[in-house]
């Protein structure tokens, strides 16, 4: 895949990229989790509410149970009267973080990047602007004439470039090694340096040992048919059954016990 790619001073060209990662097809469901995921984990979970158990107030019953012809009630710290407890507020010792798998979170980097193809420049020399906001607001102008929301992704952190990015309200710098899913789908332009590609696609293209191993298939040595037979012939044969099976046959061939009884007696009668 060829990405559009600019140098500070604004002439074009087109650098090629690996379709790996920026030509992956869609997948909005895995995407839309990952923001999710991001978003959750952001808040500080530190809200916390009072139950019916916190508030200060008389835990005696409201008024008896029957004769009142009204409903029946306990303590006034229930949630349904003014001033009682909250029943299903936020509580700051319930932890609220969600996970992504890290296939996931690859994968949905990927399809964010894949997503903003169309939104994405290639920018040349982007390590070399310095610290000078001005000229680092020119060369963004070079290549967009209306600049906004522009996420800048680049190889490594350097103070000074930072320094002349972070005073320009429309621009937004993360290293390669740390971009996520919800960084890039909320970009309204992505400019990448030729190294930070690098950097991603060193990042992405790496697989872990467990994910080789069950890519890996395992190859099952056939089974010859004398072989089947020989181990069918040596298994050992079980004497118990041997001997139940003894039993069951003596069993059936003996007398059974009335007529053995009968036959004493009409040799006696006799």
């Amino acid at each position: 895949m060829k990405l559009v790619t600019f140098d500070p001073s604004g002439k074009k060209s087109n650098s090629q990229v690996s379709d790996q990662i920026f030509g992956v097809s869609a997948n909005s469901q895995l995407l839309a989790q990952a923001v999710r995921v991001y978003i959750e984990n952001s808040h500080q979970t530190t809200s916390q509410v009072q139950t019916r158990a916190n508030v200060s107030m008389t835990k005696r019953k409201l008024y008896r149970q029957k004769g009142t012809g009204g409903a029946r009630h306990g303590a006034k710290s229930a949630p349904i009267f003014v001033g009682g407890g909250v029943a299903f507020g936020p509580l700051a010792d319930k932890s609220q973080n969600l996970k992504l798998s890290s296939v996931q979170k690859k994968q949905a980097l990927k399809v964010a990047l894949s997503m903003q193809v169309p939104h994405t420049v290639v920018m040349t020399n982007l390590e070399q602007l310095g610290a000078k906001t001005k000229l680092v607001d020119q060369a963004f102008k070079n290549i967009l004439p209306s600049p906004s929301k522009i996420l800048v992704i680049v190889s490594k952190f350097d103070f000074d470039q930072a320094r002349g990015m972070t005073n320009l309200p429309y621009i937004n710098i993360v290293v390669a090694k740390q971009v996520n899913a919800f960084q890039v789908s909320q970009a309204g332009t992505i400019v990448i340096s030729p190294e930070a590609i690098a950097v991603l696609e060193d990042r992405l293209s790496k697989t872990t040992t467990t994910q080789a191993k069950q890519a890996k298939p395992t190859a099952s040595k056939p089974k010859s048919v004398a072989s089947d037979q020989t181990t069918k012939s040596t298994k050992p044969v079980n004497d118990k059954k041997i001997s139940n099976q003894e039993k069951l046959m003596s069993k059936k061939n003996t007398t059974p016990r009335g007529a053995k009884k009968n036959t004493v007696q009409k040799e006696a009668k006799s």
